[in-house]
This record gives structure tokens, C-alpha cells and sequence, in this order.
């Protein structure tokens, strides 16, 4: 059993707009991890960027950004997801990674979504927010609180 929770919160950037090369750049997760902390938490959405542009552009400059958003979101089942996967599983720690996930059968839809990963590497927790469409509200997401669970993992007492 640990004898206490120690959280690394990842104050990071990924490489903007592209999913492999900030795969590349956070895995595997820096050595100290490992004997440091045992959960690991990025940033949301940390893959494949934050879309701060949406507070700096007018509506119409948004299209191509998003288009490579939508190019640039991963699959949960896919090789990308995998290789986070693997590196958690490499240090042991439990991961908290935020994704703007895409599905196979539709070209528009995009979730911002939350996956746990454990330190075996399966996925505990898969959460997905739906992102909205409209250029007005492109950023905002809905939430329905209904699907969260208390998750109980052998971490110990968590103090402040």
C-alpha cells in the first residue's frame, strides 16, 4: 500500500498541433516520476493543444484551426493512445491526460476527453465531454456530472 498520494501536475505545452510530436515530447515522462510521484496529471486538452486561438480570432479565421484540430485529435484504441499507454506503464504512476478525441464514424464529431491510465497501462476511465459546433460556443463543452464515479485505488491518505 503507498504511503501517501504525490501528484505531478504537468505544467506543460504540448507541440501545438501535432499529436505525434507531443506524444514524442511527453513520453516516456521525465525518470524523477518514477520514484517521485504516482499520479502524473496533464493538462486539458493537453493532445493536440489548448484552442486558445478561438479568444483571438473572429469566428470566420477559426475554420482552419479547426480543421487541424480535427486532424490532429486521436482515438482512444489507436497507435498514439498506445504509446501513452506503454510509457505510463513503463514508469508505473497513474495518468490523468486530457485529448480532444475523434470517432471512426464521424468526420466532425470531437470530444474533450479525460482518460486515466493505470500503472498496468489499461485505461481505468475514459470521459468524454462533447465539444459544440457552433464558432460562438466552439470552446465550451457540455457536462453531465451523471457518469462520474469514485474510483478507490490503493494511493493512501491524501493531506494537505
Amino acid at each position: 500500500m503507498a504511503s501517501r498520494l504525490l501528484a505531478a501536475a504537468c505544467h506543460v505545452s504540448p507541440i501545438t498541433l501535432s499529436a505525434q510530436k507531443t506524444i514524442q515530447n511527453a513520453s516516456p515522462y521525465p525518470p524523477s516520476f518514477k520514484t517521485l510521484a504516482n499520479l502524473v496529471v496533464f493538462p486539458e486538452p493537453y493532445i493536440p493543444a489548448f484552442p486558445g486561438w478561438i479568444a483571438l480570432l473572429a469566428p470566420n479565421q477559426r475554420h482552419d484551426f479547426f480543421e487541424r484540430v480535427a486532424k490532429e485529435s486521436i482515438y482512444i484504441d489507436s497507435v498514439k493512445m498506445n504509446a501513452i499507454r506503454h510509457a505510463t506503464k513503463q514508469t508505473g504512476n497513474i495518468v490523468c491526460l486530457g485529448i480532444s478525441e475523434k470517432l471512426r464514424y464521424s468526420t466532425a464529431t470531437l470530444f474533450n476527453s479525460n482518460a486515466i491510465i493505470e500503472p498496468d497501462g489499461n485505461i481505468l476511465v475514459h470521459h468524454r465531454k462533447l465539444m459544440q459546433p457552433s464558432s460562438k460556443s466552439s470552446c465550451k463543452v457540455l457536462v453531465v456530472g451523471m457518469d462520474y464515479e469514485l474510483l478507490k485505488r490503493n494511493l493512501g491518505r491524501l493531506e494537505r
